[in-house]
């Protein structure tokens, strides 16, 4: 009889922290999949985690916390207080939202130059042009590239 109540007891105490775990999961919105190295702060950043490889964290140190924040590169940041999180079921999903690249620099060397100073030809690609070659690489678009800028030449170069 006594093992009986001793297993009954051992169930009841896993329910019970089951039932008060605090451990939250970050999907993907489109694909459900777990994000793994959300960044979750709080808004003055004294409180702050990141999500493991299945997408998941312990909210306990956020319990009572106003703003809570979730980060991540390439989507969209989201902001939620902590009753929110847990009448959602303590899911999160977040939005992909796609970084826009400006002009890009593709370069042998380690510091920035200025293409005066560049004894060879530089080719440059608009993102115009990257949209409608669709190229898998660097080296494919460039392959493609025509237009090229020749560096300007000084008159002690003579």
């Amino acid at each position: 009889m006594m093992k009986k109540y001793l297993i009954m007891m051992l169930w009841l105490l896993l329910y019970a922290s089951a039932a008060f775990s605090q451990t939250i999961t970050v999907l993907d919105s489109e694909t459900n999949e777990p994000l793994a190295g959300v960044n979750i702060f709080s808004e003055d950043r004294s409180i702050a985690k990141a999500t493991d490889s299945n997408g998941e964290a312990s909210l306990a140190e956020f319990k009572g916390v106003e703003t809570i924040i979730f980060s991540y590169v390439g989507y969209q940041i989201r902001r939620f207080s902590y009753n929110e999180i847990v009448e959602s079921d303590l899911r999160v999903e977040m939005d992909k939202r796609p970084i826009p690249l400006g002009q890009t620099v593709i370069s042998a060397n380690r510091w920035q130059q200025d293409t005066r100073e560049i004894p060879v030809t530089i080719s440059q690609v608009t993102p115009e042009e990257v949209q409608l070659q669709n190229p898998q690489t660097a080296a494919d678009l460039l392959g493609v590239s025509r237009r090229c800028v020749y560096p300007e030449k000084s008159d002690g170069g003579r």
